[in-house]
């Protein structure tokens, strides 16, 4: 059996999927008691509320998660009256 010392340390990428694959394992490894909602919600922002982060994180723990990026809506010309009269 080789030693630590004789078998060379591979670099760990943190790529987007390992990134996901952590995210998702930690947040199945805590129970649920461990988790301090409130103050989750503080440091998103905003907008986001107890019962809001407490639903997020009970889906990702049932249903996976998605961090598929969302592409945004492509910007349509808005045509003027200078437009039409060209």
């Amino acid at each position: 059996m080789a030693s630590a010392q004789e078998s060379p340390k591979k670099r760990i990428v943190w790529t987007p999927e390992l990134n996901k694959q952590l995210f998702v394992t930690l947040i199945n490894c805590l129970e649920p008691s461990a988790i301090n909602y409130f103050k989750v919600a503080a440091n998103l922002g905003e907008g986001f509320s107890r019962d809001i982060v407490y639903k997020r994180i009970y889906d990702i723990k049932k249903k996976g998660v998605n961090m598929v990026e969302k592409s945004t809506p492509k910007k349509r010309k808005v045509v003027t009256d200078a437009d039409e009269n060209s």
